[in-house]
């Protein structure tokens, strides 16, 4: 996910289009994610002809993004949200683990602070239950566990035995000691092993080759602790087979078919708590060894660093208010509000008062202020561990 920031970060140049919007990992909910979509791009082609593109270069920016149809299987494989980045040549998706408010900007760079909110870890984790019956997965936190539905998962060992299966009447055979297979006379049954037991470990080695696939490309962009839960065999198969790097396996290797949901929780929370307990220890440690002056000062990680400057963007706002700043103090030249722009691709634009108060408003509300413009409580608490009171006392006591 770092390179995914790094490259929105750096992406500049007039029209740049951001798209946020809730989505639905299951059936009927997905069904109006598509219309949604619509939607956010009809108003995105709205921006961008107001600022003087016309409709054939319009059409080639949203050319992607409007080719995901209803009927595109994309929209049966999301999460709780979505944001959509446009710009000519290249449209990029990222599913979000939490759910946005619908948003769309066109500017000359990407708004990505909602994403800061949303893809830092936030003691989450990932849950696959694996068993012959079927592979499940799942996003959990403590409070519990959403099933997502992934991209290339097997429905179980049956559909790979149907994908595997010959003639039913071409059957196994034992060979005697020393005979030899192999030769182009040799039927095809041979192949897969002498017995039906060796038919078995062919299609349940097929069954979760398909499996680590669908779920290391359905992780690809995450960080977060993924809780392997399966029975010996399959688990000592899931070992070698998965390449996410973050993979914590069930040391009891218990059934989870027999499992209900909460019993499920329990289980893959308790394999996941110590090693979120240990990440979230870990950071505490590289900002005492920041404040404390010894070690590095400093921070390389693209997602760190836009969330110390998401703290530092607030609580200078909520000093700035306690000393008396205002909504009214948020404005513009009046040559912005007042003189056409005389040349360039937006040549004749200019942005009405009531336009920019709507502007205002909104960026109140993604940035978690109110309408005055104050940062609420409840995105202090996100930086301030002590008495709100400490920011919230007025000047009487500078």
């Amino acid at each position: 996910m770092n390179s995914t920031f790094e490259k929105l970060a750096a992406s500049t140049g007039f029209p740049r289009i951001s798209i946020y919007m809730p989505t639905h990992p299951t059936f009927p909910d997905w069904e109006q994610d598509p219309i949604r979509l619509d939607n956010c791009l009809k108003r995105a082609a709205n921006e961008l002809a107001q600022a003087g593109l016309g409709s054939t270069a319009i059409d080639g920016l949203l050319k992607d993004a409007r080719g995901r149809s209803k009927d595109d299987p994309f929209w049966r494989y999301q999460d709780r949200g979505l944001a959509v980045f446009i710009e000519e040549g290249n449209t990029e998706w990222v599913k979000l683990p939490g759910e946005p408010k619908e948003l769309t900007i066109v500017a000359g760079t990407y708004h990505v602070r909602p994403m800061i909110h949303l893809l830092r870890d936030r003691g989450g984790f990932h849950v696959l239950s694996v068993s012959r019956g079927g592979a499940h997965f799942y996003n959990g936190s403590k409070d519990g566990l959403d099933e997502i539905k992934v991209e290339g998962l097997p429905n179980g060992v049956g559909e790979i035995r149907g994908e595997t299966d010959f003639d039913a009447d071409v059957g196994y055979h034992s060979r005697g000691r020393g005979s030899e297979g192999g030769g182009a006379d040799a039927p095809k049954y041979a192949a897969l092993g002498d017995s039906p037991d060796d038919y078995d470990e062919v299609v349940l080695e097929n069954y979760i080759r398909q499996v680590a696939k669908g779920i290391d490309a359905h992780l690809a962009g995450s960080r977060a602790p993924l809780i392997v839960l399966a029975l010996p065999r399959t688990l000592g198969r899931l070992k070698q087979h998965l390449g996410y790097a973050q993979v914590l396996f069930d040391p009891e290797a218990k059934d989870p078919h027999a499992l209900d949901a909460k019993a499920l929780h329990k289980r893959a929370f308790g394999i996941a708590e110590p090693k979120l307990t240990e990440a979230r220890e870990a950071l505490r440690d590289q900002l005492r060894s920041a404040a404390g002056g010894s070690g590095n000062r400093y921070i390389t990680n693209i997602e760190d660093i836009l969330r110390a400057a998401e703290r530092t963007f607030n609580l200078t706002r909520a000093f700035n208010m306690r000393e008396g700043f205002t909504r009214a103090d948020d404005h513009v030249p009046p040559r912005v509000l007042e003189e056409p722009l005389p040349d360039g691709p937006t040549r004749g634009a200019f942005v009405k008062q009531s336009d920019f108060v709507k502007m205002l408003d909104e960026f109140y509300e993604v940035s978690g202020w109110d309408k005055s413009g104050a940062p609420t409580e409840a995105k202090l608490r996100e930086f301030v561990s002590d008495d709100l009171r400490v920011i919230e006392q007025g000047s009487q006591e500078a």
